[in-house]
């Protein structure tokens, strides 16, 4: 969450909106936001497991959610996501990179950045 809070000005320079989603109780999210030193962007309680369940990030095991970033494209179509287990935290700079290829709209190559090359994307697979 604080990787996520300090950058987030680049993701909403890029037009994307950052929300958080765990399965505590409001209250707990609240005490949580405030240790972390405040979050600008909505953190969403799912205690019933629904959300979790229905995007398949929880362990049937636990009964405990992954840890899952979603990059959704306008209209929701899931564009990217990337599912680890509780103890693997997620990279937010990996996340600003896979947004910016996705905002190219072209094929970019592995261990592309921006500012580097791309290639036109080929009209029959897109």
């Amino acid at each position: 969450m604080r990787a996520f809070q300090a950058r987030l000005q680049e993701f909403r320079q890029k037009g994307c909106a950052v929300v958080a989603i765990g399965v505590d109780d409001i209250a707990s999210h609240q005490a949580w936001a405030q240790e972390l030193g405040g979050l600008d962007f909505p953190l969403l309680s799912d205690p019933s497991r629904e959300v979790c369940r229905a995007w398949g990030v929880l362990s049937r095991e636990d009964d405990r959610p992954w840890r899952a970033t979603f990059i959704l494209a306008p209209g929701g179509r899931v564009a990217h996501v990337t599912v680890t287990p509780q103890n693997v935290g997620r990279s937010v700079e990996e996340t600003l990179r896979i947004l910016a290829a996705l905002q190219t709209g072209r094929l970019c190559p592995a261990d592309w950045h921006p500012g580097q090359p791309t290639f036109e994307a080929d009209p029959v697979r897109r």
